[in-house]
């Protein structure tokens, strides 16, 4: 759970990808289902970042940073602030 816990913006982002891989790799009946349970993770995991959002802290929450590419000051950023949680659960 801890891992969850810790990067669930890059869950959220990663759920429908590996939804669509499915997608392209199963035969076309299962599609319908297959594409059901792709955004049922992905809204599941958004309603976990929902229900342990702070409203009173201050600032980004959930925040993943992660050195890409040092050489050219490349790197990974994700966090939620109270207006793009609302964004997140809309999509």
């Amino acid at each position: 759970m801890n891992l969850l816990q810790n990067h669930l913006l890059s869950w959220i982002l990663i759920l429908p990808t590996v939804g669509a891989v499915f997608l392209m790799l199963l035969p076309a009946k299962y599609a319908k289902v297959t594409a059901l349970l792709a955004s049922m993770a992905s809204f599941g995991t958004a309603l976990i970042l929902w229900l342990n959002f702070d409203p009173l802290a201050a600032g980004f929450q959930f925040e993943e940073q992660v050195r890409w590419y040092a050489d050219i000051h490349a790197s990974y950023h994700l966090g939620v602030d109270g207006i793009s949680l609302m964004m997140v659960l809309l999509t």
